[in-house]
């Protein structure tokens, strides 16, 4: 006997080529009963048959809908991975009564499973070997039925789109990008270049669905995340340089919706926003040039000490940036004068119109120009 269990699951590496035999029965062999067997080989597959048709290859932006077709069912998706590189997998329970998806991560070669969900609908992973890797999804206690959605990304290899998912990939500063979760378990990636030394704002914020925007920027090389946050505003600076990657998903992988995503690179040659183009074909990037005019989130928020407030103008306004408290007495008035466009940092320390110190609380910030009003919420903490 290589390996025994009374657990309903086993978990084992083959140490010699031939046929093997696994034999079933009562663990005291007194008492009778029916069961069900589910057998999958790993490394080899073959992960499909005509009684199951869920699992074999998938890519990176792909989303795949799978059945737990009863009691014991295992199905097992395959891809190509690099050492080093980082990937994203979810597979959200989409019916049947007290189903709970588990995901186990297999690497090349026949070794037991790397790491695995826990039951959590999540599994982020940077991959330790070349080849072919293999995903198994299963009940987490292997007795219910049910249906699920699961969708992998290959954050530092991509592909970022392709098939019917068409948001992702490059993002340019200063140009929203509208983009949809339009299933559970969507992950949108978006990459952009940037040097050690240079800053970014990042922006995700609902248009429309009841998904909750989860922003994750992933470092070059496919390093462990650098900042996961449902907040609708990210602001950084980078230490490394190459490739970054930002993911955009739903916060609990559940939920569908439509979401405006926003980068802002500052750059460490110009202290400016970098420009997608060269306007006075100088080959030096000018300033960019905001699409929208708009009220970015405060951040950090809550704060303590002090907080960004950042708009962007389309053209050049009159312009006036105001707090007010909870009852809609005026704090303070940060701006009152005309400025140009672009993409414009102001920082509230906190105090009021006298220098004092405002209490702990919700206060709201109103951004007005010559055609427009906008207001957003900041929180104060002691």
């Amino acid at each position: 006997v290589e390996i025994q269990s009374t657990g309903d699951r086993l978990d084992a590496q083959l140490a010699q080529t031939g046929t093997y035999t696994i034999v079933i029965e009562d663990s005291g062999n007194d008492n009778p009963g029916t069961y069900t067997l589910s057998y999958v080989n790993t490394t080899v597959g073959p992960f499909t048959d005509g009684a199951d048709l869920n699992g074999g290859p998938i890519v990176s932006n792909d989303i795949k809908t799978g059945t737990m077709s009863g009691i014991a069912d295992l199905d097992a998706y395959t891809f190509s991975g690099v050492n080093a590189q980082r990937i994203l997998i979810s597979a959200v329970e989409t019916a049947g009564a007290g189903f709970n998806t588990v995901i186990y991560l297999y690497p090349p070669g026949g070794a037991s499973f790397v790491t695995w969900s826990g039951g959590g609908n999540r599994l982020d992973y940077q991959l330790t070997a070349t080849g072919t890797w293999t995903i198994l999804i299963e009940d987490v206690s292997n007795d219910t039925a049910g249906s699920y959605t699961m969708s992998f990304l290959n954050v530092t290899g991509g592909p970022y789109t392709g098939g019917p998912e068409t948001d992702g990939g490059a993002i340019v500063s200063g140009v929203p990008r509208a983009g949809t979760a339009f299933s559970a378990a969507d992950f949108d990636g978006y990459t952009f270049a940037a040097v050690n030394g240079d800053s970014v704002h990042i922006s995700a914020v609902v248009t429309s669905g009841a998904m909750n925007t989860q922003i994750t920027l992933f470092p070059p090389g496919g390093g462990a995340a650098l900042v996961s946050t449902t907040a609708d505003i990210v602001a950084m600076p980078l230490t490394l340089s190459g490739t970054y990657t930002i993911v955009i998903e739903d916060n609990v992988n559940d939920q569908t919706g439509n979401y405006t995503v926003t980068l802002n690179r500052v750059t460490t040659a110009t202290g400016v926003e970098e420009l997608p183009n060269d306007p006075d074909g100088d080959g030096v990037a000018g300033p960019v040039l905001p699409t929208t005019t708009a009220l970015l989130p405060a951040s950090p928020s809550p704060f303590r000490n002090s907080t960004q407030l950042r708009f962007s103008l389309v053209a050049e306004s009159s312009v006036r940036l105001d707090v007010f408290d909870v009852t809609g007495a005026r704090v303070r008035t940060l701006v009152d004068r005309r400025m140009g466009a672009g993409v414009h940092p102001i920082e509230w320390d906190g105090r009021d119109e006298g220098g004092a110190r405002v209490a702990s609380g919700i206060y709201y910030v109103q951004f007005s120009t010559d055609r427009e009003v906008w207001n957003n919420k900041v929180v104060r903490i002691r």
